[in-house]
């Protein structure tokens, strides 16, 4: 089962940001939204800023962790959380969305062989 790492900035105080991890992207941002998910609920509603799907179940979890930590706060403030998030853009190979660091983009969907929209390389 592939694990997705995500980041997500509140649309009611974009000052507040989450990183989570889980198994099912859709169903958690949908937890988030609805306010189930208590420790998101009192800034809800969540956009997505980005998504990093791990084909490899054991290195999620330590990025998550990476991205909580402080030196993680400062790659994900850098390389994540300054980006203009719009678009996924067809075409585009997974190296060189990795070099942008997903500047320009809403969500990146990355497993082993896989460009950022999921197509085989």
């Amino acid at each position: 089962m592939l694990k997705t790492v995500y980041l997500l900035r509140s649309l009611s105080n974009p000052q507040k940001t989450y990183v989570g991890v889980t198994t099912d992207f859709v169903r958690r941002l949908e937890e988030h939204n609805s306010g189930r998910a208590p420790h998101t609920a009192r800034f809800k509603p969540w956009e997505i800023v980005v998504v990093l799907e791990f084909s490899n179940d054991a290195k999620a979890d330590p990025f998550e962790a990476y991205l909580k930590s402080g030196s993680g706060h400062a790659f994900a403030r850098k390389r994540f959380w300054q980006s203009k998030v719009t678009r996924v853009e067809g075409g585009r190979r997974r190296s060189a969305v990795l070099r942008g660091w997903c500047r320009g983009y809403r969500v990146c969907l990355f497993g082993d062989g896989q460009s950022g929209l999921g197509e085989r390389r």
